[in-house]
């Protein structure tokens, strides 16, 4: 066990945990500093006309071509036409990278530049991004030429478009408006479920406080990669590159998080869930290490992220599984089970229409549908849960009731009394003053033995009326035995003579209106707290309290001759 000053002891597991996420973040910082310098280009902002494929007049290395979408190519190659002129206002154009670093010249000017001059192939970090390309109105109708290097790899051209800046921006949002308000909505349920952890921490309600924070943290991190990922903020961003980098991150830390919320529901595999978020934290700062020396491009280690999340999802079923055999809270298991399931199958989806289809238009809509889905099913669990919480917590009130009042009179038990000099210990400091009186009523086994234990009882209740009425709600006041009463007096103006002489006037008026026999022998303390252990003056002074009250009532017992 690691111990911090604090007092807060966190395992090694843990610790090791926090060092390397601490790595990787500072790791993060430098990779994206690093591809910021060589790969970023300045996207324009814009003002919504259709957005059109520039099509005929193409010429391809010296070829003539109606469309270059997927024209075949190795290394560089250089595609020509002419600045579209049926738009309204300065046209802008755009495609997809696709991984290639690309110049734009206008009447054999270099207007753009993206991802060149690399000692290696970096440009694949905006393998999914499109450039966009604003032009002035004067450049209407000259000659452009775009060049592509695909670091002599085989490449396949894409297609350009252009249109106003008013289109674009209406083709954007036409494309991402699901997805951005999708985005809206789940950094809501991200930030109230976070609130709502905290402000359980503050009223220490023990509903398994954590499981919310990583929910609140898993749902906050995949809205940044669904939203980073989306061609709209591309689109407006001056740094593409920060963007893309954020969404790659985000998207390889979200098995972490995903597995320490499963894990907090399990109470076996909390092991192999801990080692496998070391494991992909180690594999993610060795991977950016690789990226900062000259090894493969970030984006080139997708599979290894894709693999690990897979397997993070396999890890998640296993570790539920074991708690369903061993009959750990079966019911919340099997329904996290299924919400795993679920958000485990649209991401296979996802995964094999990225690979199998290529399809990236569409690169996150399938983890969009199934996180929907995972979070309503985990918002039935945790409406169960809530509800099995509010049932124990309203059953620990009755029994914390009975524990601490007495059924009898009402007022509190001994027990309540107990946890009250504790309070008070805790609370008061030195200058605060106690009062004390301690009551013992004179006549209650006489009753018990002449009209009954039912006499006895009234009598017992008659006595509690006459402390309530005599000092009210203000003052606490407890029976700490069969006949024995005590009320605590906390920086009172009422002296404890003062409190003694108004409860026998209550007691003397009680027994001439219900003509009643109440008669008790009090005995008083006033004190302060002097020493630096409040608890130690609060019983001396109910000590000598009880001492007075035994006095007076050996003195009784003398002068009547009774013995009780």
């Amino acid at each position: 066990m690691t111990k911090l000053k604090s007092k807060v002891s966190i395992s090694g597991r843990t610790a090791a945990s926090l060092i390397l996420f601490a790595g990787l973040m500072i790791l993060m910082f430098f990779v994206i500093a690093e591809s910021d310098k060589n790969t970023d280009a300045e996207n324009v902002s814009v003002d919504f006309p259709d957005v059109k494929e520039l099509s005929g007049g193409w010429v391809v290395s010296g070829s003539a071509a109606e469309s270059i979408n997927g024209y075949s190519f190795t290394g560089k190659t250089a595609a020509a036409n002419i600045v579209p002129d049926d738009v309204s206002g300065a046209p802008v154009l755009f495609f997809d990278s696709r991984g290639f670093a690309c110049k734009v010249y206008i009447d054999s000017k270099e207007i753009y530049s993206y991802g060149g001059g690399q000692d290696f192939d970096r440009s694949k970090i905006l393998s999914e991004i499109n450039c966009f390309i604003k032009l002035n109105e004067a450049d209407k109708g000259k000659p452009m030429v775009i060049e592509f290097d695909s670091y002599d790899s085989e490449g396949a051209l894409p297609s350009v478009y252009y249109s106003s800046e008013s289109g674009i921006l209406k083709y954007l949002f036409a494309n991402d408006g699901f997805t951005i308000l999708f985005s809206a909505l789940l950094l809501f349920m991200s930030l109230c479920l976070i609130f709502i952890y905290i402000v359980f921490i503050l009223k220490k309600i023990a509903l398994q406080n954590k499981c919310l924070f990583y929910l609140g943290a898993f749902i906050l991190l995949a809205n940044v990669w669904i939203i980073t990922n989306t061609l709209t903020l591309q689109f407006i961003a001056e740094k593409i590159t920060v963007i893309t980098l954020i969404s790659y991150y985000s998207f390889a830390l979200l098995p972490v998080l995903f597995l320490l919320f499963i894990g907090d529901f399990c109470t076996y595999g909390k092991k192999l869930i801990s080692w496998f978020c070391m494991a992909e934290l180690a594999v993610l700062i060795g991977l950016s290490v690789s990226f900062l020396a000259g090894g493969p491009d970030i984006a080139e280690t997708l599979p290894v992220v894709h693999g690990m999340s897979a397997l993070s999802d396999i890890v998640a079923v296993i570790c539920i599984e074991v708690n369903i055999k061993k009959k750990k809270d079966r019911r919340t298991c099997r329904r996290l089970l299924y919400a795993t399931f679920v958000l485990a199958g649209f991401s296979a989806v996802q995964l094999l229409s990225y690979y199998i289809k290529s399809d990236f238009a569409v690169n996150s809509l399938w983890f969009e549908a199934g996180l929907l889905i995972f979070i309503i099913m985990l918002a039935r669990l945790f409406m169960y849960k809530a509800i099995d919480f509010l049932e124990i917590n309203a059953q620990n009130s009755i029994y914390k009731k009975l524990l601490y009042t007495d059924s009898l009179t009402q007022l509190g038990s001994r027990a309540g009394f107990d946890q009250y000099i504790d309070m008070l210990g805790k609370k008061l400091c030195c200058g605060d003053k106690i009062s004390f009186l301690v009551m013992d009523l004179n006549n209650l086994k006489e009753t018990n033995d002449v009209l009954g234990h039912m006499s006895g009882d009234k009598l017992i209740k008659d006595m509690a009326e006459c402390i309530k009425t005599a000092f009210g709600a203000g003052v606490k006041s407890f029976r700490i035995g069969g006949d024995e009463f005590v009320s605590v007096f906390v920086n009172s103006e009422m002296t404890s003579q003062n409190a003694r002489r108004e409860l026998l006037s209550v007691i003397e008026r009680f027994n001439l209106a219900y003509h009643s026999n109440i008669s008790v022998s009090i005995g008083c303390c006033d004190s302060k707290i002097r020493g630096s252990v409040p608890k130690t003056d609060i019983l001396n002074a109910f000590k000598q309290a009880d001492n007075n009250m035994y006095a007076v009532k050996s003195e009784m017992h003398r002068i009547t001759g009774k013995t009780r």
